[in-house]
C-alpha cells in the first residue's frame, strides 16, 4: 500500500511516476485488499478474540477510512 504514496506525491506535485495504467491496477488492487481485510486477516481474528466481532470491524472500518484521501489522490493521478 505504500507505494501509493508516490502517486500521492506525484498528484500533489503535478509530477508523473510510471504510467496511469500502473496506478490504475495498484488502486484496484488496494481498494479490494482494504475491503477483503476487514472480512479475514489473521490479525483481526485475533483482534476480534480481545475486542468482539463488532469493535473489530468498526476498527477495521476506521483504518480503511483512513486511506480513503490516499485512494482518491491515485484515483485523480491514474485517470
Amino acid at each position: 500500500m505504500s507505494i501509493g504514496l508516490f502517486a500521492f506525491y506525484g498528484y500533489i506535485n503535478d509530477q508523473i511516476y510510471l504510467n496511469p495504467m500502473f496506478w490504475q491496477v495498484w488502486l484496484i488492487i488496494g481498494v479490494l485488499w482494504s475491503i477483503f481485510a476487514i472480512f479475514w486477516s489473521p490479525k483481526l481474528a485475533y483482534a476480534t478474540e480481545l475486542m468482539g466481532k463488532n469493535k473489530m470491524r468498526i476498527a477495521a472500518g476506521v483504518g480503511c477510512v483512513l486511506y480513503i484521501p490516499l485512494f482518491l489522490a491515485v484515483y485523480f493521478y491514474a485517470f
